[in-house]
């Protein structure tokens, strides 16, 4: 797992804002739902604090904080997300703040329940678990999507305006990862090299490899093998990367990595 932490420095002239009452299970004190947090886990407590440090957690939040004077928006992501894009986009009527992302989920895995709850930003800073919000069952067979939207209205140098946070997630079904391999092949097309990518992430080409195959086995949920071959060109002095989603540590979430064939 990976953890992608994408910093958005604006410069905003926001102050002020509508607080969002804590839940009856937590500490009574105001708190701003700044994100959202995705489990497969039955228990979860509410007013954990969320441990940043730990990538194997699946969240994505929006976090404002001051410096030298100044008001920035730093957007966090880690977990199991890829294809993610946290956008802001500020306007004298409106800000708003989207975050899009797909999740990959077990052909195999059915009879389970994703959760959602809410990310807290409390007064001293901290970020915490907030309230439960719907959860979707997999079936293991289809595409499932939750999006979740809090809005509030703020007041700018006398001005109204209003603050949105939206996110729109979408789980994606994935073939359980049987072999990952990299061929090598020269400018004739021979086969120069054959290696085993399932526990690296990284690989040294030859000096004579021309092409590269990135072949994948997968197995889907009614039990046949389905293969699949990525073709590239070697670029001089270029990195060339490839997305693969691995055999997931849980049975309910893949893993999203990155292949990186070094010239």
């Amino acid at each position: 797992m990976k953890t992608k932490i994408i910093s958005i420095l604006l410069l905003l002239i926001l102050s002020g804002c509508t607080l969002a009452k804590a839940p009856e299970t937590l500490v009574k004190q105001e708190r701003e739902v700044i994100g959202i947090y995705i489990t497969s886990e039955s228990m979860l407590i509410q007013g954990t604090v969320l441990d940043t440090n730990d990538s194997s957690q699946t969240y994505a939040l929006i976090n404002k904080y001051e410096k030298n004077g100044a008001s920035y928006v730093e957007s966090i992501v880690s977990g199991k997300f890829y294809d993610s894009l946290m956008d802001v986009n500020v306007t004298d009527e409106r800000v708003t703040n989207t975050f899009t992302a797909k999740v990959p989920v077990l052909t195999q895995t059915s009879g389970v329940v994703i959760q959602h709850y809410e990310i807290l930003k409390t007064a001293e800073g901290n970020f915490v678990i907030g309230n439960s919000m719907h959860g979707i069952g997999l079936n293991g067979d289809g595409t499932a999507s939750v999006n979740f939207d809090f809005s509030k209205d703020v007041e700018v140098n006398g001005l109204k305006t209003s603050e949105s946070l939206s996110f729109n997630i979408e789980y994606v079904p994935i073939n359980r990862l049987l072999s990952l391999k990299l061929i090598e092949l020269n400018v004739d097309h021979t086969k120069l090299m054959e290696t085993d990518m399932m526990e690296t992430s990284e690989v040294n080409l030859q000096e004579m490899t021309q092409y590269i195959l990135v072949e994948e086995e997968r197995m889907s949920s009614d039990g046949t093998i389905v293969r699949n071959v990525s073709a590239y060109t070697r670029k001089q002095n270029e990195v060339i990367e490839h997305m693969i989603i691995r055999t997931p540590e849980s049975e309910v979430f893949a893993s999203p990595d990155t292949l990186r064939f070094i010239p």
